[in-house]
């Protein structure tokens, strides 16, 4: 169950203890998030790449701020106030939100998926020209998986952020207890990792990111945030079981993580791509041919569902105050809308009722 992942996490959060302030980190990390199915193509990125500089991650006296370039940070979260701001700089207004607040946004935006993808557990869709889809094609499973594990290192090494890091290739195979992959369906996850000696000091912004998603999520992941996660859970309720078990067997091996590619491909059962066949072909003569569909997500055996690039640019061990602070002539607004004339270049939204 995935409160086995983030048991210790929710607890630290629900005793409410004061806490160290801890240590200081500034990092510039270049991330990249494609999900298959959503918006159209075969992948289609979700948070899509930042600019060439990335975005910086500061963190201090507990509060962590995101920013890109030298702008004023367009998110802080404040971990002991349990509150999030959501900063647009170019209106100078903000929303805050509490972690109670955000969970409620998130359920909201799961909700949102669920119904917009018809609540089935793939996102492979098939549209005609008139973008409806196809409910029938896809065959919603939660199924329990038996884990295998293999780490190859390769031997290779290079610099990143100023630390040598080793190249680790792990891969995390999901199959149904005494079945082959092949016939009873499953995930194979591979991660090409670049792992540097242990830095504490990233290592806790890593932690601080886990606390904050498993508080308004239940689901503790760094980089996918928890609004593409509940995008991803809505579409394949398998995802986030695979996934947190790959983190966990990141976080066995020795070091810090710096740099690193993971590809979750989903692998059918011979039933399921037959029956993802059939409903391409149907789709595909109502439609008057070929050239009147679009398919949306791989139609291959072995799908690729989610890739995930991260890049550490740049590390430091200090952090400025301006960097984790709120400027003060900011002008609290209720609403994303009210923040500035377009929302949607806010930060990504939601789905779900309109604000």
């Amino acid at each position: 169950m995935r409160s086995a992942f983030i048991a210790a996490a929710l607890l630290g959060l629900a005793m409410n203890l004061p806490a160290a302030p801890g240590p200081e980190v500034s990092a510039t990390l270049r991330i990249a998030v494609t999900i298959a199915g959503v918006g159209g193509g075969p992948l289609t990125a979700v948070t899509g790449a930042p600019p060439s500089g990335g975005e910086v991650y500061a963190l201090k006296e507990r509060r962590l701020g995101i920013r890109t370039g030298d702008r004023v940070p367009h998110r802080i979260i404040v971990a002991d106030a349990h509150e999030v701001y959501w900063i647009r700089g170019d209106t100078r207004k903000y929303v805050l939100h509490t972690y109670p607040e955000e969970r409620r946004e998130l359920t909201i935006a799961r909700q949102g998926w669920e119904q917009t993808w018809g609540n089935q557990g793939h996102a492979d869709r098939v549209f005609g020209t008139e973008t409806t889809p196809l409910p029938s094609q896809s065959v919603k499973r939660a199924k329990k998986f038996e884990f295998s594990v293999d780490v190859h290192e390769t031997g290779t090494r290079q610099t990143i952020a100023g630390h040598d890091a080793r190249e680790v290739v792990l891969t995390v195979t999901a199959v149904v207890a005494g079945s082959p992959l092949e016939t009873s369906g499953g995930w194979v996850v591979t991660s090409d990792l670049w792992i540097a000696d242990r830095i504490p000091q990233l290592d806790a912004l890593r932690e601080f990111q886990q606390q904050y998603a498993a508080a308004v999520s239940d689901v503790a992941f760094t980089g996918i945030s928890p609004d593409e996660i509940a995008r991803i859970d809505a579409t394949h309720p398998e995802f986030v079981t695979v996934a947190a078990r790959t983190l966990a067997e990141q976080a066995h091996l020795d070091g810090t993580v710096l740099g690193q590619l993971t590809k979750y491909e989903m692998v059918r059962t011979p039933t399921e791509q037959t029956a993802y066949e059939r409903a391409v072909k149907s789709k595909q003569a109502s439609m008057g041919g070929a050239s009147n569909v679009r398919v949306i997500g791989d139609v291959s055996t072995r799908a690729t569902i989610v890739t995930y690039t991260e890049q550490c640019l740049d590390l430091g061990f200090s952090a400025a105050d301006a960097a984790v602070t709120l400027p003060s002539d900011f002008k609290r607004v209720s609403s994303y809308a009210a923040a500035g004339k377009n929302p949607s270049s806010f930060f990504q939204l939601h789905p779900g009722p309109a604000r």
